[in-house]
């Protein structure tokens, strides 16, 4: 290896490739302040690598973007204790000393290998992230102490140098898990650190991960959407449009998003400066007003189609919003004479 490679690199085709310590001017994801980077490039594309480091953990925040199929092999003759997860698409991989597994978007697992020896397949086009949080060996001694039942088999596997997949297939992520992962990240985007702050929410992320239960709700949003926080926000809201005519509240909306209610009703008001209820309601007046004005339905019918609680709280809403009566806007926009019979 030269000094710039992170370990052994080549591929089934022999492409030549080469380590960079710069990001492509291609590249438009997510970049960590203060981490170092190491890149490979090739005809196929591009590897993407960037570690954040602290005192007894290192985040490695990684960008795959490979235009041709080809299959390759990493290795380094070192020991990892890792949890991985895989934040976008899907690709398959054979983890020596372990199996052949195809993770998808938001799976993940914990091991400890003494050596990394991966082969992996790439199809063209393929793009994707993963997040590697690298664990020292005094922090699993550290929460053995309170965790001996979930900690105790990977802290034997380091002891005796035996390699251990936590788990015998990659798992969703729990919407718990997306929540600190998305806190993580907020952080060490941050060009101020909080040491203490990311190692602890990346220990309540690995205790969470063996915690882990069968049948859980998980993630289906894209990372993107999860990284970016108006993005998500943005998406909450989205929901609640949809459902044109019952509101089921900040918490149902908040959850979906994977934040407290708190969180966001807080974000709700400072992107949009109003609550998520009122745009709500107004979306669905909006709605209703198209229906009063261009169809022949009766009054009544409307107010029910579109939740209102009776048609003389429907009648009493207009009126407060658009200071008329919605029989008397339907005549003014059908251009009838104030007596003319229309649909109550």
């Amino acid at each position: 290896m030269n000094d710039l490679a992170l370990f052994d690199f080549n591929n089934d085709k022999d492409y030549h490739s080469s380590w960079v310590q710069q990001m492509p001017d291609s590249y438009k994801g997510l970049i960590l302040p203060g981490s170092y980077v190491r890149g490979i490039e090739g005809v196929f594309g591009h590897m993407l690598f960037q570690c954040r480091p602290y005192k007894r953990l290192a985040l490695w925040y990684n960008s795959y973007s490979v235009q041709r199929r080809l299959k390759t092999h990493a290795r380094l003759e070192r020991p990892i204790i890792e949890m991985s997860l895989v934040l976008d698409q899907e690709l398959e991989f054979t983890l020596s000393p372990f199996k052949t597994i195809k993770p998808k978007s938001w799976q993940f697992n914990i091991l400890y290998t003494p050596y990394m020896d991966n082969k992996t397949q790439f199809e063209s086009f393929a793009k994707f992230m993963t997040l590697d949080i690298h664990f020292d060996l005094s922090i699993l001694e550290m929460l053995f102490e309170d965790f001996p039942d979930q900690i105790g088999p990977l802290l034997d596997s380091v002891y005796n140098n035996k390699p251990m997949l936590y788990f015998t297939d990659y798992l969703y992520a729990s919407p718990a898990m997306v929540s600190l992962i998305f806190r993580i990240i907020n952080i060490i985007k941050s060009p101020v650190q909080n040491e203490a702050l990311v190692e602890f929410l990346s220990c309540r992320l690995l205790l969470e991960g063996m915690n882990i239960k069968k049948g859980h709700r998980y993630c289906a949003l894209p990372f993107d959407v999860v990284l970016e926080m108006e993005a998500l926000i943005e998406y909450g809201i989205g929901l609640a449009m949809a459902d044109k005519i019952k509101y089921k509240g900040n918490p149902y909306y908040a959850a979906r998003c994977f934040m407290s209610n708190t969180t966001f009703k807080k974000y709700v008001k400072l992107f949009k400066g109003r609550s998520l209820k009122s745009m709500w309601q107004d979306a669905r007046l909006e709605r209703a007003l198209e229906c009063v004005l261009h169809s022949d339905e009766p009054i009544e019918k409307i107010a029910h189609q579109f939740g209102f609680a009776s048609p003389a709280h429907f009648r009493t809403i207009f009126l407060k919003r658009y200071g008329d009566m919605p029989i008397k806007l339907r005549r003014m926009a059908k251009g009838c004479a104030p007596g003319a019979v229309l649909k109550m």
